[in-house]
């Protein structure tokens, strides 16, 4: 049960079990994927919880600016946004990015990008949602094709920006190329 992997988990973490290095980093893995199935099933408490203990174990053993680290830092921001704490989702995903800049590849920055631009729309901040997911699509439009799942994202986000901002040139834009 839930409580029970838990518990194994903040023990595993803790480094309460005595477990050789690559075995510890393999439970981690797990964890992590673990809590992308939490999210991915809207249970953002639990995911919050795993992947807090994650990130916690990161700080300690000073792994933070690891590309791990970056994406339980990604994930932590969606359970904060799911449990409707949108502030923290951006804080947490700023922060992400200015601490793992270098460690994050193209993807996972434009990946990160869009997300913060996403908390912004949900707030109702078009101007700085515009600013990151502007940011985002010329990431993907460098990495990807004409077709992707990712550039879509960006295509129906700053066509429904434009569209609230009621800027019509850009919203049919964007609109075409998701079309």
């Amino acid at each position: 049960d839930y409580e029970s992997s838990y518990q194994i988990l903040k023990n595993i973490v803790s480094g309460d079990l005595s477990i050789s290095t690559d075995l510890r980093h393999t439970m981690e893995a797990a964890y992590f994927s673990l809590s992308e199935m939490f999210l991915y099933q809207n249970k953002y408490i639990e995911a919050f919880d795993i992947l807090s203990v994650l990130n916690e174990k990161m700080k300690a053993q000073k792994r933070q600016n690891t590309a791990f680290a970056g994406s339980i830092q990604n994930n932590l921001a969606e359970a904060y946004s799911g449990m409707g704490q949108k502030l923290e989702a951006i804080e947490i995903a700023r922060k992400s990015i200015h601490e793992k800049s270098g460690a994050l590849t193209p993807r996972e920055m434009a990946n990160s990008l869009s997300n913060i631009g996403q908390y912004f729309i949900h707030l109702g901040q078009l101007d700085s949602a515009l600013h990151y997911c502007q940011k985002a699509y010329f990431i993907q439009d460098t990495l990807f094709g004409p077709y992707s799942y990712q550039k879509n994202i960006s295509y129906i986000d700053l066509s429904h920006i434009y569209a609230e901002l009621k800027i019509k040139d850009s919203f049919n834009y964007f609109v075409n190329k998701y079309i």
